[in-house]
């Protein structure tokens, strides 16, 4: 059994860290497509603003809420608020059987 069965908010963090990851060079892309290509602007009837600010704060603020979702849900792991995928039956259907009407 490798050491991320049994700690399962191990994965969560690592996935954080590869969405930042991801979403860092995304970032540094667009960052050094906006240098090389200053003139590159959206146009929407007869208002016009540059592209890349936008896109930028876009993928800045996903990024962002991702890495805060997958770290929020590795804190609720480890404190036991959520119950791993390998608990017993008892843990995820506490009242198996019983209907509520």
């Amino acid at each position: 059994m490798s050491k991320t069965d049994r700690n399962p908010a191990l994965l969560l963090r690592g996935a954080a860290v590869v969405f930042a990851g991801i979403g860092g060079f995304i970032m540094a892309w667009l960052a050094y497509q906006a240098v090389r290509h200053p003139e590159i602007h959206a146009r929407q009837f007869d208002a016009e603003a540059p592209l890349w600010i936008p896109m930028l704060l876009f993928v800045l603020v996903c990024t962002t809420g991702a890495v805060f979702l997958f770290l929020r849900a590795a804190k609720r792991m480890d404190s036991g608020a959520l119950p791993p995928n390998n608990a017993s039956p008892e843990m995820k259907h506490p009242v198996r059987g019983s209907v509520d009407r």
